[in-house]
């Protein structure tokens, strides 16, 4: 106690070094911690499932092709379920765009819909909040039923607990309420509004009775005792089974594999997330080094306390401990006050990432985390506590006690340099990793899309299938929007396809050349499609390469006819002329009638791939993504386009409606978001680095004034001080470069999934670092080096 005492009087009768001190070890454990949060909510917590380390995504696998993440179908699903014992309970699901519109507002929303069957819900093994799950009965009676999610609930119902057994008209079709979530949950996104039975689509819609219409995803848990090798080894013998009992549907599909659903959702976040956790680990250690090199600054100003407490019988021990009680204290402030900045820290980092991270609902401090933050204070005063406590106790008292100084100051000189190597390296390392990802974020941002984004408004939408039951009725709604949207001032032209750029891939169509020998089923081709009309690819901005461009001319009824991509005509043609040649896509004949550029119809960082483009009325569509190419500023035109489809259906929802250049920018929210992250942690370890360097210098140029004074009255030059000075500073420093680019080499092979062109040992990221590094420390050596210039000689012959 007379410990602690005593060191919060030495803290508080010294403000500006304790200010110092808990400021920058704050902004190193609350960094540290706020992410900790996030890593522990989101890759360390179990998924909140009951025994949700069973659940596992199940995938149809087709070994030949070498591809393993295939979708599935109703029949085969019942199969697998029936057939397995290592699967105790499975569901189906998928969020194909829905036609469930919410009326009775003044404007009708459509809702985020998830088509299950009855199975998924009570697999996942969470229970409502109100009412009951779907049942088994559910499906083979009246289909009609939908469970709510908690926000929808609260959001359209008012919390209203008589919501269960109520009936909902969406799309004028009448639902009755069965049950709701609880808060929080949402598979297989976290904004589902409603989960609906997929016994309610009709099977002149998606005639999903047909064993080889597949599109369904699946969740299975596994029976007690079972593990993921025994049920992928018996499904996958099931699976092969059915192959040769339906050769023709399940030709090639002779395997299963699946992927537990915790690695499912976070696999495209769970580097980035780890590897900044290290970045701000390593903060952290650069604050504790700061605050060693304030102590041991301390610490040798208090040279003659420490030596008189010697000289009146405190050993070795009880100095140590009256020290290291100072730098607890000083810990403990200081991680008071980062938990402070850890819990400001995880608000910022939830609401930037804007659905970046998976499970950010989840995201909260808990036990775990406060437990964390102490373990990093320990561990921190561990660091910055015993380094000065050891120096201090080192050094021979009785030199301090007949004046002479003390003898170890070359040695604390040294320490401290060292030190600051440790800083500029560490430093360095942050700032290689995260001029890595922003060099790898330039280059993705100026990858060539396919399509002018610039201009272009961007409306999607379904056409119900209760108003519009029939092909003519909603190919006739379809056309009445098309002609509305042309209709308004400042409109060019207006397309529509299946889905827009970097919002879906399209369906995957087997295909092969007509007129070559034809390959065995299983050996077909793949290329997506997507449904697209007259007028679309100017709207996109996509170049016409050869031939022409679909037409509203084309027989509805006629030969299919198909636009392809180049990497199609590459694939299929090799060099020849593609225009005018026969190929067969799912069993149908047709036609290529012209070549378009290739879109990276996925994301920017994925390479076109063979793509056919269909049109509209031949086969169609009920979801499709009208373009829209105008003179001005494409969302000012937005209100219009709201009008225009209430003119045409007062109840037709607008699923979204956003600018092209909008769907661009967010397709590369991932790495701009993790880019920006690990830039504020190496910008904020350069500060730290920069105070730490400036700190040592001007403590060694106060320690040295007599020094200094006395060459400047034999006549040194101030050039001459200012380069001692400033080489006595850079030496440290140019060897935490040395070493730091060693360590960067070695650590940033780590980041190379998250790297897109760029190569770890990129010169020009490492040259620009390594220049930046330089141009800081030059700052950091300024002051102390002009002050040193201004030392008078009259200071030295005081002294002397």
């Amino acid at each position: 106690m007379n410990d602690f005492r005593y060191a919060l009087r030495q803290l508080f009768t010294r403000p500006g070094f304790t200010t110092a001190a808990v400021l920058t070890l704050s902004l190193g454990i609350g960094a540290t911690t706020a992410l900790f949060t996030v890593v522990n909510s989101v890759l360390l917590q179990p998924l909140p499932y009951p025994e949700s380390q069973e659940l596992q995504l199940l995938y149809a696998a087709y070994p030949e092709r070498g591809s393993n993440r295939g979708s599935l179908s109703v029949p085969d699903f019942e199969d697998w379920t029936e057939r397995s014992g290592t699967l105790e309970s499975a569901g189906l699901f998928t969020t194909l765009p829905s036609d469930l519109v919410l009326g009775g507002r003044d404007r009708a929303s459509e809702l985020n819909t998830v088509w299950a069957s009855w199975g998924l819900l009570a697999t996942l093994g969470v229970q409502p909040a109100l009412g009951r799950l779907f049942r088994g009965e559910d499906e083979t009676g009246d289909p009609f039923v939908v469970v709510l999610s908690h926000g929808l609930w609260s959001r359209e119902f008012g919390r209203d607990s008589a919501i269960v057994g109520r009936t909902l008209t969406l799309s004028d079709k009448s639902f009755e309420v069965v049950g709701v979530m609880p808060p929080g949950f949402g598979f297989p996104t976290r904004d589902a509004d409603v989960w609906a039975l997929l016994t309610t689509i009709r099977p002149d819609e998606i005639p999903m009775h047909l064993r080889y219409v597949r599109f369904l995803n699946a969740v299975g848990r596994l029976a007690p005792g079972a593990t993921p090798e025994q049920a992928r080894e018996e499904l996958s013998a099931i699976a092969l089974a059915l192959s040769r009992e339906y050769p023709d549907a399940n030709e090639g599909l002779e395997a299963a594999d699946m992927v537990a659903l915790r690695d499912a959702v976070i696999r495209n976040v769970e580097t980035a997330l780890l590897i900044l956790l290290g970045a701000v680990g390593l903060v952290l250690l650069i604050a504790s080094v700061n605050v060693a090199n304030l102590l041991l600054a301390k610490g040798a100003a208090r040279s003659r306390e420490l030596a008189v407490r010697a000289a009146l019988g405190a050993n070795r021990a009880r100095v140590v401990r009256m020290l290291l009680t100072e730098s607890a204290v000083l810990g403990l402030l200081g991680a008071a006050a980062g938990v402070v900045f850890a819990f400001w820290g995880v608000e910022l980092i939830v609401s930037a990432s804007a659905g970046i991270i998976p499970r950010a609902a989840e995201v909260r401090p808990d036990g775990w985390v406060l437990a964390f933050a102490l373990g990093v204070s320990a561990l921190s005063v561990a660091v910055f506590g015993l380094i000065p406590a050891w120096s201090a106790v080192k050094t021979d008292p009785a030199r301090h006690l007949i004046g002479i100084g003390g003898d170890r100051g070359a040695t604390r000189q040294r320490g401290r340099g060292a030190l600051v190597v440790a800083e500029v390296a560490v430093a360095l390392v942050l700032l290689v990793g995260a001029g890595l990802l922003i060099r790898s974020l330039w280059t993705l941002a100026d990858v060539e899309p396919g399509f002018r984004p610039e201009r272009a408004l961007a409306v999607t939408l379904t056409i119900p299938a209760s108003r519009y039951p029939e092909r003519a009725d909603y190919l006739g709604q379809h056309q009445r929007l098309l002609d509305q949207f042309r209709a308004i001032p400042g409109v060019e032209t207006v397309g529509s396809i299946r889905y827009l750029p970097m919002r879906g891939d399209g369906e995957q169509w087997r295909w092969h050349v007509v007129g070559e020998p034809e390959p065995p089923p299983s050996e077909w081709r793949e290329a997506q499609s997507l449904q697209v009309t007259e007028d679309l690819f100017r709207s996109l901005g996509v170049p016409l390469l050869a031939g022409r461009s679909v037409s509203d001319r084309d027989p509805p009824e006629g030969p299919l006819v198909l636009v392809v991509n180049q990497a199609f005509a590459h694939e299929a043609f090799g060099g020849g002329e593609a225009v005018g040649r026969a190929v067969r896509v799912e069993g149908l004949e047709a036609t290529v009638i012209g070549v378009v550029g290739n879109v990276r119809q996925e994301s920017l960082d994925e390479a076109p791939v063979p793509t056919l483009y269909i049109p509209q009325h031949q086969i169609a569509r009920r979801g499709m993504a009208f373009v829209l190419r105008t003179r001005g500023d494409p969302l000012a035109l937005a209100g219009a386009v709201r009008s225009a489809v209430r003119l045409v259906d007062p109840d037709q929802a607008i699923t979204e409606l956003t600018s092209l250049a909008a769907v661009l920018h967010e397709s590369i929210a991932r790495p701009r978001f993790f880019a920006i992250l690990l830039s504020l942690f190496a910008g904020l370890a350069v500060t730290l680095a920069a105070i730490g360097i400036h700190g040592v210098l001007a403590f060694s140029v106060r320690q040295r004034t007599r020094e200094i004074g006395i060459r400047t009255a034999l006549g040194a030059a101030r050039g001459e001080t200012l380069r001692l000075v400033v080489q006595q500073g850079l030496r440290p420093a140019l060897l935490g470069v040395a070493i730091g680019l060693v360590a960067a080499a070695a650590l940033t092979r780590l980041m190379t999934r998250m790297l897109f062109e760029v190569q770890p040992l990129d010169p020009v990221t490492y040259a620009a670092v390594v220049v930046i590094i330089g141009l800081v420390a030059l700052a950091a050596c300024g002051i102390p080096a002009w002050r040193a210039t201004r030392v008078h000689p009259m200071e030295a012959l005081r002294y002397e």
